[in-house]
């Protein structure tokens, strides 16, 4: 008896987790059906605030003044940034859908490579520096979006501050690098 109320228990506890994992999977997929239609509707608009400062740039830019065209050129790098924003969350849903891949990622190169993609973009130029040999096991594409997107906050936040400092590297704490 105690033998088939065990097995009764298991078999209820296997369905409900069958149960669970289908209601995750329908949810998840919900979600990315919501992300793709967001992302979608968001588009359209954006597009139309991109073309319409680049349109009054082109045909009045020399009737504004330089604060005026400073605007416009904010107004249109705004759009265009939340366009890559849109575009990287995309990616980053369809990414975190896949297997992990580990291997080693040279993370200083990656950084010297976002920093220098954020310094062609940018009149900000704080004093960077980039440790040699810093590595991870780890996804490189995952890897990647988590240093650009710490990496660009950094830039962001060092553009208010005269003579900023961004610093890549890596320390030795508690017996574990960090």
């Amino acid at each position: 008896r105690v033998q088939l109320e065990s097995r009764q228990l298991n078999e209820g506890l296997e369905q409900g987790v069958r149960e669970r994992t289908a209601a995750l999977e329908a949810s998840n997929r919900e979600l990315e059906a919501f992300s793709y239609s967001v992302s979608h509707d968001l588009r359209a608009p954006l597009r139309g605030i991109d073309g319409f400062a680049h349109i009054l740039a082109e045909d009045y830019g020399s009737r504004l003044d330089d604060t005026a065209r400073g605007h416009l050129e904010r107004i249109r790098r705004a759009s265009q940034r939340l366009s890559q924003t849109i575009d990287d969350m995309i990616e980053l849903a369809r990414i975190t859908r896949m297997p992990l891949h580990r291997r080693e990622v040279d993370l200083s190169a990656l950084a010297r490579t976002t920093l220098m993609e954020l310094s062609q973009a940018s009149r900000h130029r704080p004093e960077v520096v980039i440790a040699e040999s810093v590595t991870a096991q780890a996804d490189p594409a995952l890897l990647r979006i988590v240093l650009e997107n710490l990496l660009d906050n950094a830039w962001k936040f060092s553009s208010r501050t005269p003579g900023a400092r961004i610093e890549f590297g890596s320390a030795d704490l508690d017996r574990e690098r960090a």
